[in-house]
Parts: structure tokens; sequence; C-alpha cells
């Protein structure tokens, strides 16, 4: 059983960080795509807040479900900091909906009340051992419910890094 006020903590920093990128894109670039395949600001903290959400939504089915550990050859992964390696380009498996594609104000309030959700959801499992449910992740493999908390501030970091480059290109 672990602590997740660590993660907690985690997941806050890397909010902040974020949040701190998606802040020095100006509004007349926030629903600006820099080329025809990529991103908006806009896109990117919908994307962010959207993968939140899934991920939590597939915790509570998890969380509910029979409790197994991992075969210790299936626990062997990469270390989740690579989720934030931008050297590799990965299709998001959710489309983005263009709902939640809007001005600047409404889009961090959107992440605020799914931040919020996500830490009421965690705080409710109280001390269950988490390790024991798991599901899939494309690229990690099974990751149990603390991976997958922790997972969700890496995924934020390496779109911090993808809001950094829109910085570059829009305000050199």
């Amino acid at each position: 059983m672990q602590n997740l006020a660590p993660t907690t903590k985690f997941l806050l920093a890397a909010r902040v960080r974020f949040l701190a990128a998606a802040d020095r894109i100006l509004d007349e670039h926030w629903l600006e795509r820099p080329a025809p395949d990529a991103w908006s600001a806009a896109e990117i903290v919908a994307h962010v807040g959207m993968i939140e959400e899934s991920i939590v939504e597939r915790c509570k089915k998890a969380s509910v479900s029979d409790s197994r550990r991992l075969p210790a050859l299936k626990r062997i992964r990469l270390p989740l900091v690579l989720a934030t390696w931008r050297g590799k380009k990965v299709r998001s498996p959710m489309p983005l909906k263009s709902e939640r594609i809007g001005n600047r104000e409404q889009a961090y309030a959107t992440l605020q009340e799914i931040r919020q959700h996500s830490f009421e959801f965690f705080d409710s499992l109280g001390d269950r051992d988490l390790s024991v449910h798991h599901f899939p992740h494309p690229i990690f493999g099974g990751l149990n419910l603390y991976e997958w908390y922790r997972f969700i501030g890496y995924h934020e970091l390496r779109h911090r890094k993808q809001l950094c480059e829109l910085v570059e290109i829009f305000h050199p």
C-alpha cells in the first residue's frame, strides 16, 4: 500500500508548470494551429483534461473489479517518466471534443474541475491497496492505479513541452 500524498503533490506541481507554459501563449494565438497537423494551445489543454477524465473513469471501473496482482513479467516496464519524452509523436487514441475547445478561462476552469474530481476519487479510496487493480496502457502495459494516478502528471508534463514548442513558434 502506498501513500498518495507524494503523487498528489506531484500532480499539483505538474499543473502549475503546465499552466505556466499555457499562460505564455498570447490570446491571439490561443486557438491557432501552427501547422495543419498540429494542435493549438486550446486543443492541447482540452486533450489533457479529456485524458485525465478518461483515466479516472477507467480507474473507477478497475477499483471495483476483482483485485489481482499482475504476474512479475508483466510488471516490468519502462519508467513512466518517459511519457514526457517528445522525441516520438504519439497519436491520441481519443478524438478531441469540439465543445471542449474554447477560450482560456473556460479551459482552465474545466481543467480545475476535472482535477478536483480526480482528487476526490482517489481520496475516496482511503487505505485500499490500489496495486491490485490495473488496466493496460497502450505503450507502458498494465499499470496499477497508483501508477495511473502518477501517469496523469507525466502526461501533463509531456504536453507542457508541447505548449513550450508553441511558444517558440509564435513568440520566438
